[in-house]
């Protein structure tokens, strides 16, 4: 059975589990409440306070003390859960309020039972993402900060902007949902296809929830002048309704249907298929596809947890079938780049700490480095303590070192709203990446256009995790002077996106440095 730690903050593309996994059994619903959910009756008749192996679990916190060898290292818990499921069968109400749980399952995270405000509700969460967190994650900073949007639904009404589509292939008729500047399907895509499943093989079961398709089916399956989404675009939606991005966030609680669905997206928990045919995580979190390929195994899951709130994107197994919602809009991946590269003139900086000297570019009214910063921080590293990795694309930074002085003088740690202003002036936010990028040294042809002379490269990053997209050639990563408590913005660009993402991450990972000229 695969574990996962699905309490844990992650950020875009740092931290990969998969998250539709190889579980052996099926998961029992937490929240009952909702009788609507015919996925949810069925698995709670099949599975409920059942374990792995199907016996009965008894999950009282005398018996799971008693049974561990380390109890003395247990012995602030209430409740300790070797399975997922176990965690699940063992309501918290008020009876159990403040009590704390240990899932031993999921690398030990803790979680506490408690109402949650922000949810109007009893659940099990993480300490860290109780409803004191809910408040507005948005830095205090002048910059423009895309910050999160008002709310447009509430128990007693309904303010949202819906709009309907028609897929022409099958004549059926989809809910829409206009969040910030983007346009999603209300509900999940439902067209049949050779790949695609109805949960149980019930055909019924898709006009409620829809069909799980494989990646190779989802990436095409759209109707026309809607596309899968890009990795970029759904933490667009992140953005949208929470104000942070995959590093800090409990957007979930905001997109799910049985959650507050406060933006009308109205997601459900349908789990996904796995590579064996089994349908998991049924009522416990929504799994839906995105466009950006990982690797010719693997492709990103957008993964909305239902236990402590957060959104998340993992990788997954390209022969698993999840959920889709596809995106208003033409895919910019599906359109051949007209762009040549820069043929400008640079200008040249030379750092006195060090006299390396670097290409500048001009792009509208800013100057930047047309090259990775190389001065050697006290904290700085080279990608795999590789001194050739330093040579090529440059040192790598935490924040603190980024922010204090890394740049030479004259020049300056860009801000939010100085990345916002380079993608402005370049054009639209989904092809921008394309014109950033190098045109060599990508991933998988993922090569862009260098069309203003920036050059991004592919210098990945050096954080908690050195694999997946942590690889060079896969991604490059821009810190921002803008910060959020222990989360700071980066600009970031991927070998598999035409498109620019500006989000948080955690500040003592290790990325590289544009400086932009005072």
């Amino acid at each position: 059975m695969k574990h996962y730690a699905f309490l844990f903050s992650s950020i875009l593309s740092l931290t990969f589990f998969t998250a539709c996994g190889d579980n052996d059994n099926s998961v029992t619903p937490h929240d009952s409440e909702d009788s609507s959910s015919s996925i949810s009756e069925d698995i709670s008749s099949s599975s409920k306070n059942q374990g792995n192996d199907g016996s009965e679990s008894s999950m009282t916190s005398s018996s799971a003390k008693s049974s561990s060898s380390n109890a003395s290292d247990l012995s602030k818990y209430d409740f300790v859960w070797d399975t997922f499921a176990e965690a699940f069968t063992t309501t918290c109400d008020a009876s159990r309020e403040g009590k704390i749980g240990l899932a031993r399952y999921a690398e030990d995270s803790e979680l506490i039972c408690t109402h949650d405000e922000f949810l109007d509700k009893w659940g099990w969460l993480s300490p860290s993402s109780s409803s004191v967190a809910s408040s507005s994650s948005a830095p205090s900073s002048s910059s423009s900060i895309v910050r999160k949007l008002e709310s447009c639904k509430t128990e007693d009404e309904d303010n949202c902007v819906y709009d309907t589509l028609t897929d022409e292939r099958d004549g059926k008729t989809y809910k829409t949902v206009k969040i910030g500047e983007q346009e999603w399907m209300a509900e999940n895509l439902n067209y049949k296809t050779e790949n695609s499943y109805c949960y149980k093989d019930d055909e019924k079961k898709c006009d409620s929830y829809g069909r799980f398709y494989t990646w190779e089916s989802a990436k095409t399956i759209c109707p026309e002048g809607w596309h899968l989404p890009t990795v970029a675009e759904f933490e667009t939606l992140i953005t949208a309704v929470d104000g942070g991005s995959t590093a800090s966030n409990r957007a979930s609680l905001s997109l799910l249907q049985r959650a507050s669905d406060n933006y009308g997206f109205t997601a459900i928990e349908a789990g996904c298929r796995n590579s064996s045919g089994d349908y998991v995580r049924i009522g416990s979190d929504a799994d839906f596809w995105s466009a950006t390929e990982n690797d010719s195994e693997e492709a990103f899951t957008f993964f909305l947890n239902k236990i402590n709130g957060s959104a998340h994107q993992y990788t997954t197994q390209k022969d698993f079938a999840q959920s889709v919602r596809c995106l208003k809009g033409a895919s910019t991946k599906q359109s051949p780049a007209t762009e040549t590269a820069y043929s400008g003139s640079y200008g040249t900086l030379t750092d006195e700490r060090d006299r390396q000297t670097y290409k500048t570019v001009e792009i509208g009214s800013q100057t930047w480095m047309a090259e990775n910063l190389k001065f050697d921080t006290e904290e700085s590293v080279c990608y795999g303590s590789s001194a050739e990795n330093c040579e090529k694309y440059g040192r790598l930074y935490p924040w603190s070192d980024a922010k204090d002085g890394a740049c030479p003088a004259g020049w300056h740690l860009p801000s939010y709203g100085e990345f916002e202003q380079l993608i402005k002036t370049i054009g639209e936010k989904n092809t921008a990446g394309r014109k950033l990028k190098s045109t060599t040294g990508w991933n998988n042809n993922g090569n862009g256009t260098d069309a203003y002379g920036f050059a991004a490269l592919p210098a990945a990053f050096d954080g908690f995790s050195l694999d997946s997209l942590g690889n060079l050639g896969s991604s490059a990563n821009f810190w921002s002077s803008t910060r959020d408590d222990k989360y700071a913005y980066r600009m970031y660009i991927l070998f598999s996106d035409d498109d620019v993402g500006l989000n948080l991450t955690y500040s003592d990972d290790n990325l590289s440095i544009r400086c932009v000229k005072d």
